[in-house]
Formats: structure tokens, C-alpha cells, sequence
């Protein structure tokens, strides 16, 4: 008889390891899932990261091209506003807003290597008046340059990842 009350009801137990064990796996399984979702956060992240990185390389690539370009060319192109190539501006303003970048007769698109981004990484470049440098310590006389601004861009493999890169070549 007292094996028949040790394993009878008479001890109050109706399941409770049941359910505290229930609470268990349901405590981890929420768990779980907040695991789950952080590390698809983290993988789009990820993703985006790469996706800015590319459009990055791209105009900066692009950026490089067209300062070799002022380097290496003995004649440049006229500066009248096609093929990528704008006179002076007056008061540092910028063309950029009026540039449709997808225009090929607006820009210079810099087609070496990029096949994987959106759309191919451009650039144009903008002419400034002749400087003239009176502190030349080497030649003892006044040294005239001639100042580019140079604006790159890319994107990246989603419309989204734009970059805009600038600068300013002396020749």
C-alpha cells in the first residue's frame, strides 16, 4: 500500500514538471528567434556595407581615370559643356545638379572593371580659371597652373548606395 500512495495523486503533483518544462522550451525558442532575427539584421548590414564599398571603389576609380587623363594629355578637349567637360564657373558653383549622369553626352563613363554595379561609375570635369603662383621659390618667377574640379560617381549594385566623389587637380 505504500508504494500505491507514493505513486498516486495524493502528493498534489497534476504536471507541473510538464508545464514548467513548457515554459522552458518556449522561453528558448523565443530566444531562438531574436538569435535569428539579429543575425539577419547584421547580414543586411553586411550587405549594404559591401554595396557602398563597391559604388566607393567605383567612383574613386573613375575619379583616378580622369585625373590621369589631365596629367597624360598633352591637348585637352575644349570645355564647352559635352563629352564631360565644362568651362569655368563662376563663384565655386557646381554643374552636378544639371548633370544627367546617364547622359553619355554629359559625362565620361568609366567602363574598366565594374560589370557588377548598377550602372557604370562617370565623371566630368570642370575647368577654373588660370592661377597664378608669384612665391615660387625654385624658379625665382611667377608659375601659372591650371585648376580642374573632377566629381565621380557610382552606384553600388542597388540604386540606393550613391557615391559622389570630388576633387581638385592642379596642372
Amino acid at each position: 500500500m505504500n508504494k500505491r500512495q507514493i505513486a498516486g495523486s495524493e502528493f498534489g503533483q497534476r504536471g507541473a514538471v510538464l508545464i514548467t518544462s513548457l515554459i522552458f522550451i518556449l522561453a528558448i525558442t523565443l530566444i531562438g528567434f531574436a538569435g535569428m532575427d539579429i543575425a539577419t539584421s547584421q547580414e543586411k548590414m553586411a550587405g549594404n556595407l559591401r554595396n557602398k564599398q563597391m559604388a566607393f571603389e567605383g567612383a574613386e576609380a573613375a575619379l583616378r581615370e580622369a585625373e590621369i587623363f589631365l596629367e597624360t594629355t598633352v591637348t585637352l578637349p575644349p570645355f564647352n559643356g559635352t563629352n564631360g567637360f565644362y568651362a569655368k564657373i563662376a563663384n565655386f558653383s557646381n554643374h552636378m545638379g544639371n548633370i544627367d549622369w546617364l547622359d553619355a553626352t554629359q559625362v565620361v563613363v568609366f567602363n574598366k572593371g565594374f560589370q557588377e554595379l548598377d550602372e557604370q561609375p562617370s565623371y566630368f570635369i570642370e575647368e577654373y580659371e588660370l592661377a597664378s603662383n608669384s612665391d615660387s621659390y625654385e624658379a625665382q618667377q611667377s608659375v601659372e597652373f591650371q585648376y580642374f574640379r573632377i566629381t565621380a560617381r557610382a552606384r553600388g549594385q542597388s540604386p540606393s548606395a550613391v557615391v559622389v566623389l570630388q576633387s581638385i587637380y592642379r596642372r
